[in-house]
């Protein structure tokens, strides 16, 4: 028990530099753009969806770095299925999450195409460097579709603010000096997680895919969590769905592309044959209810939790 002691501790406080790195991250990465007059939705799909996804890509650098992309395999899914199940859905139990009155179709269907290519280049039992640099390529596609989506179509939402003041002029540095701040606990916060999950699975037996699955994508989803219950109570759903959407897709495409760049992954059985094919499921869900109704109900937030809680136990079953 002593053995493992450390090695929680250090874990436990990698997560929590990882949540404040991130929410410091959010909070003036979005005052930021919205100082230069950026539309809404434009920061729900790009700015803060990376910004919760740092953790997430931050991991996967490390993972492949030290050769360990299992974890970050697992992280990726297992952080996918988190942002729809528990995200979305717990933040639906607490209180109905209304959804844009504009659909967003090329995002939505952009989770399927993610989901399906990656399924593609699982069948070989291998991703490899070849397979990372498509993901990556895919993944610069989407964000500039979507930042030319979100300029076009926010005309008249956008106000450009042309007298810049000297308080404005402070309160822009002071973000960019508190991104920098945040990119650096995420940075010993990912650090700190990645040594201590592997530490942690090979001391209790378990598979770095099972810990990658749980544990490290539950603590790197704190932010999406918390930024889409904030979103949910304030009612800027756009902000909210957005941020769901495209972290979701920069998860498959970038993080898992950055990190197979790095270092290639052979991939377990299991995933290709149940993990990703509940994620995909769990995602025709959640589209499914975005397309046919203007919100996410609290009996769908349960659908959406129940499927996450199936899901993890279906995962520690079929690994132990």
């Amino acid at each position: 028990m002593l053995t493992i002691l450390p090695s929680i501790l250090l874990f436990a406080v990698g997560i929590a530099l990882l949540y404040k790195g991130a929410l410091l991250l959010i909070e003036n990465a979005t005052k930021l753009a919205r100082n230069f007059g950026l539309p809404l939705i434009l920061i729900g799909f790009t700015i803060v969806a990376f910004g919760t996804s740092l953790p997430e890509l931050i991991i996967g650098i490390f993972s492949g770095l030290a050769g360990e992309n299992s974890l970050t395999l697992g992280n990726v899914l297992g952080g996918n299925m988190v942002n729809l199940g528990v995200a979305l859905g717990l933040t639906a139990l607490i209180a109905p999450i209304g959804l844009p009155a504009k659909n967003h179709r090329f995002e939505l269907y952009s989770l399927v195409f993610a989901l399906a290519i990656l399924y593609m280049l699982l069948r070989d039992g291998l991703l490899s460097r070849f397979d990372g640099l498509i993901l990556v390529t895919m993944a610069i596609v989407f964000i500039l579709a979507v930042i030319r989506e979100a300029t076009t179509m926010s005309k008249v939402e956008r106000v450009i603010k042309r007298t810049i003041t000297i308080k404005r002029r402070r309160e822009r540095l002071y973000n960019i000096i508190a991104i920098a701040a945040g990119l650096a606990l995420l940075f010993i916060g990912a650090r700190m997680t990645v040594v201590n999950a592997v530490s942690l699975a090979r001391l209790a037996g378990v598979s770095e895919v099972l810990i990658g699955l749980t544990l490290i994508a539950l603590g790197t989803s704190l932010p999406e969590i918390l930024t889409t219950i904030i979103s949910a109570i304030k009612k800027t759903e756009q902000l909210s769905i957005g941020n769901i959407i495209g972290s979701n897709v920069m998860n498959v495409l970038l993080i898992l592309g950055v990190s197979v760049l790095i270092s290639p992954i052979e991939i377990n059985q299991t995933v290709w044959q149940y993990d990703l094919p509940f994620l995909l499921l769990t995602t025709l869900i959640f589209i499914s209810i975005v397309r046919s109704s203007r919100k996410i109900s609290r009996r769908e937030g349960l659908l959406l939790l129940s499927a996450y809680v199936i899901y993890v136990l279906f995962a520690f079953l079929l690994r132990l």
